[in-house]
């Protein structure tokens, strides 16, 4: 919890934590004490066969959806915020210069507009 957030008694929703790896689906739920501190609410894992993730890969995505969604429902979890790491090798990073003083929409739509350009480039070569 930032000064503000304590100075000000914010406190943050709960939140999930997903891990998916080669053998299984992990699943934390964590919230906060009146003070702030951290708190493990929930956790439950459900494990995959051998096969459905090969190299990182997804091999048998409908097994991994459904596997995702029986940790849920293990869990018993109702919050839907959800934060998940991603390995470098999925993830495309670009530096992009935006102008400054636009507005939260004109960002959205500037980063977004750059993305689909360089996805696009990517997916033509």
């Amino acid at each position: 919890m930032s000064f503000l957030d304590t100075l000000l008694g914010r406190k943050h929703a709960p939140m999930i934590g997903l891990d998916i790896s080669s053998s299984s689906a992990k699943l934390v739920e964590l919230g906060q004490t009146s003070n702030g501190e951290y708190i493990l609410e929930r956790f439950a894992s459900e494990p995959f066969e051998k096969g459905w993730i090969t190299d990182g890969q997804i091999e048998k995505f409908d097994e991994v959806a459904e596997a995702v969604k029986r940790v849920v429902a293990k869990s018993g979890t109702k919050t839907r915020p959800v934060v998940m790491a991603m390995p470098q090798s999925a993830v495309i990073t670009k530096k992009i210069m935006l102008p400054a003083g636009l507005r939260e929409e004109e960002l959205e739509l500037q980063v977004e507009s750059e993305a689909n350009q360089y996805i696009r480039s990517r997916s033509m070569k």
